[in-house]
């Protein structure tokens, strides 16, 4: 088993307190009003910053951040602009990633003008941890590192350098380079002002390098240090850490007791707090693993159905990684021990998840050799054409000076002349209809490598956000985290699923399964997706369908196209906007109307709003980002099915689409 440890380097600070502070925000707010606008306010600010993100609420310490650089703007107090840049700023990490870059950046030009070098340390030192649990990049935090380090040097820093050689430790076992993290930790644990929990984790990471290299003989000596460090200040978050290396460790030297007896410690301590614990997981896991290959398999599968993870308290893609590996292990079992009832279920449930894996994979590997293949295919044709258009130029020059040349073969010169000019008209013709698809190629490398790009950094580093949150019992801001990601998820999942669907209809590939169903069942599976969307708008979605009208068309593509334009509706829909689902027949054909209350689209953008073209979408009434994919594939989809799509719309009053499709 290998450990991920993840250690967050924040100034050590009496955390009760601020959780005390929380709850007097309000009176330190009526102090701070008796206090005039001099240096006394800086300590009641400090206090109501970390009062506020101990308390979950970002915005308030980014708020009372603001107003203590402000203040030490306003007084010229070098000191306490040295402070908000290097140790309060670096926080604004957890709220809006524009306004940390902004900040870090005036911040780092305020105190490089003011060589302030021990600030100018710790802002570097919090650069390189941002940029090895948010931007993963490591490479970018060790030469923060260095650049730190090399200024300690020059002016004999003291405290600052245990905290760079503890993040030159963590920047390395994260690339697992745990051999060359070692010297950083001796050395930080030998230097006289390490803290007593910065001397704990330290011994922590010392002993789980040990571990991933195999150094036996030496990990339960430095873990048990590590833990009766953590047993005495009370800190129970690193307690449940080091009991789960312990107990990792326990286990590999067969001794289940001891094990036990760590995975116990975490497990009473989540009991105790009320709140769960990853480590709780883990340990199920590491016991469940154990009794199975030990062969004691009733216990194997009571402990791996406790450390089955939900999803929604993850957040961080643990339940596709660790439940395939239980599901498919409690497979096996029961089907060793003949209740092949269980085994099938549990194999189902396993294949769900890896299927799942496996589409995914798929979807990406066939956007990409799409794109590749078409950009290739309509340049080499564009450059064919070109030669064949320059050629051909060439000969009409010829014909024509042989005309003027020639009055006796005039009228058969201008008849070839009429021939070549028709010829070149029908490649001019071709060349443009090239040239707008070279446009789409374009279009396509823009969504995948922006609108596809920017959900996908999202999830970067997230398990050690969620890690960090949950250290920090920061509920708040994980709940936001999750809002944001399940967000995130949603999009690119869209987005993938618009753009492989538009490869497949360029390459005329696109599945065309035509078939008789009811329109009302369709409509009210694709407006169950967006209830929670348009919920948070306020947006009324109402479908009116008969339930006996029935379309002829494929299933998949009349669901991709009714979920496009519900989606498009929603997002230029403001607050307490109406969308409206109506159908109808008419003939022999069905009519289906997408209307909305929305802000409308302009006459001179009605002609080509199906296109795909760059800067056609807009931003929605929330900010929602567009593609321009989504209509353009409806319109593909539709001509698929043998349809027809209008639109009308009036500024400031909506949107109407309306759709026709055959019945039989």
């Amino acid at each position: 088993m290998t450990f991920f440890l993840l250690l967050a380097f924040i100034p050590t600070q009496a955390q009760d307190e601020f959780a005390a502070l929380e709850q007097e925000i309000d009176s330190l707010e009526q102090v701070l009003e008796q206090l005039p606008k001099d240096s006394s306010r800086f300590d009641v600010l400090s206090n109501m910053a970390y009062a506020s993100i101990y308390g979950g609420d970002i915005d308030g310490y980014v708020k009372y951040t603001k107003d203590y650089l402000s203040l030490a703007k306003a007084l010229d107090d070098k000191f306490h602009l040295g402070k908000v840049y290097s140790r309060m700023i670096p926080n604004f990490k957890f709220a809006d990633v524009n306004v940390f870059d902004e900040y870090m950046a005036e911040g780092e030009a305020y105190l490089i003008e003011a060589k302030d070098t021990i600030n100018f340390i710790n802002l570097l030192t919090n650069k390189a941890a941002y940029a090895r649990t948010n931007l993963i990049d490591y490479e970018l935090a060790i030469q923060h590192l260095q650049e730190a380090l090399a200024l300690c040097e020059q002016i004999d820093c003291q405290e600052e350098k245990v905290e760079i050689n503890m993040h030159f430790a963590g920047v390395l076992m994260a690339m697992d380079e745990c051999q060359n993290a070692i010297p950083y930790i001796n050395e930080a644990l030998n230097d006289p002002n390490v803290s007593n929990i910065s001397a704990g984790r330290l011994l922590e990471m010392k002993g789980i390098c040990y571990y991933n290299s195999r150094n036996l003989d030496s990990v339960s000596i430095i873990l048990h240090q590590a833990f009766d460090i953590f047993q005495s200040e009370n800190d129970t978050y690193s307690l449940q850490s080091v009991s789960s290396a312990l107990g990792a460790y326990y286990l590999e030297k067969k001794n289940i007791v001891k094990a036990k007896k760590y995975f116990q410690i975490i497990e009473d301590i989540a009991e105790e707090s009320a709140e769960e614990s990853i480590y709780v997981y883990d340990s199920f896991f590491a016991l469940a693993d154990y009794y199975k290959m030990e062969g004691v398999l009733d216990s194997a599968i009571f402990f791996y159905e406790r450390s089955i993870v939900d999803s929604t308290f993850t957040q961080d893609g643990l339940e596709d990684i660790n439940n395939q590996h239980i599901y498919s292990s409690l497979s096996t079992i029961y089907e060793e021990l003949g209740n092949y009832e269980l085994a099938f279920v549990y194999l189902k449930k396993y294949n769900v998840l890896h299927n799942r894996a496996l589409a995914n994979d798929a979807k990406i590997a066939a956007e990409e050799f799409n794109v590749q293949y078409e950009t290739a295919e309509k340049e080499d044709e564009i450059d064919q054409l070109n030669s064949s258009n320059q050629l051909l130029s060439a000969k009409n020059r010829n014909y024509l000076l042989g005309m003027l040349g020639f009055g006796l073969f005039g009228l058969f010169s201008f008849l070839v002349y009429l021939n070549i000019r028709k010829k070149n008209q029908v490649i001019s013709e071709q060349k443009a209809r090239l040239e707008q698809l070279n446009i789409t190629k374009d279009r396509i490398f823009a969504i995948i490598g922006h609108d596809m790009r920017k959900p996908a950094l999202a999830f970067r580093g997230i398990g050690k956000k969620v890690n960090y949150l949950l250290q920090k019992q920061d509920y708040k801001t994980l709940n936001a985290l999750g809002n944001a990601i399940e967000k995130d998820a949603l999009a690119l999942n869209k987005l993938t699923d618009n753009l492989l669907n538009w490869a497949l209809t360029q390459k005329n590939v696109m599945p065309y399964n035509p078939q008789r169903f009811a329109v009302a069942d369709i409509v009210e599976e694709t407006l169950s997706v967006f209830q929670a969307v348009a919920r948070d708008k306020n947006i009324q979605l109402q479908s009116k369908i008969p339930t006996d009208l029935y379309v002829f068309a494929d299933r998949n593509a009349l669901l991709t196209i009714i979920r496009n334009l519900v989606d498009n509706a929603i997002k230029y829909t403001p607050e307490n906007g109406q969308i409206n689902i109506i159908a109808n027949a008419d003939n022999d054909k069905i009519s289906l109307q997408v209307e909305d209350t929305g802000v409308g689209i302009p006459q001179s953008e009605l002609s080509t709003i199906f296109l795909l073209k760059e800067d056609k979408s807009k931003v929605g009434t929330a900010g929602e980002q567009g593609t321009g994919l989504g209509l353009h594939l409806v319109h593909e989809l539709v001509k698929l099915n043998k349809g027809a799509i209008e639109v009308a719309s009036t500024l400031g009053q909506g949107t109407r689409f309306n759709l026709e499709l055959p019945t039989a």
